[in-house]
């Protein structure tokens, strides 16, 4: 489960990197051709790295949260084994016990 999340982690850096150089090619294409200023590039950049930065914490914290109710879905299936198995373990106590006395 913890490879699942580092891997998606991975993935959105991956993802965020490259958005990143594609957003600063595409405004460097517009300022060479003259479309925006150097200073509107800039802002239009830093703008979207920071909109981008936060979309990420957010994505981040979506992630974490569907992995821990994931995790504890997957205890409370655990537990719910352990204790039927504990169950068929006494069962079959009993039943060796009524076994052993019939002997």
């Amino acid at each position: 489960m913890k490879d699942v999340i580092k891997t998606a982690i991975l993935i959105g850096v991956g993802i965020y990197s490259k958005t990143q150089k594609e957003a600063e090619r595409l405004i460097k294409d517009l300022i060479k051709n003259n479309k925006i200023s150097k200073k509107e590039g800039e802002r239009a950049l830093k703008k979207f790295l920071k909109d981008t930065k936060k979309l990420e914490a957010e994505i981040q914290t979506k992630l974490e949260r569907k992995a821990k109710v994931a995790i504890n879905k997957l205890k409370r299936v655990k537990d719910k084994e352990i204790s039927d198995l504990k169950k068929k373990i006494k069962k079959l106590e009993s039943e060796l016990k009524k076994y052993k006395k019939k002997k």
